[in-house]
């Protein structure tokens, strides 16, 4: 499946790439000054997922079923918590 990266985590796309992922941005659609609609839109029409942190384009996006998936507080802290156990003994 393609993957959306919404405004707010340009470069995140690099890295995603690189494993293999089919990625755009926001940014490459020329949606910087576009509403989370559009976007999500955007996403909708072209069955992609949308990697987002922001609270109300995840929100809308559930709204319009979007697949997203939602960089929050609980889903960073998760991650820095799994590197942490690698790292600390």
């Amino acid at each position: 499946m393609k993957i959306l990266i919404d405004n707010q985590l340009n470069g995140m796309d690099r890295f995603l790439r690189i494993q293999g992922y089919e990625v755009t941005t926001a940014y490459e659609l020329g949606y910087t000054e576009k509403t989370d609609e559009e976007v999500i839109k955007h996403a909708k029409e072209h069955n992609m997922i949308l990697i987002t942190e922001d609270n109300k384009a995840a929100d809308l996006a559930e709204l319009y079923n979007v697949a997203v998936i939602h960089l929050n507080m609980k889903m960073k802290s998760k991650a820095v918590t799994e590197e942490l156990k690698e790292r600390v003994p």
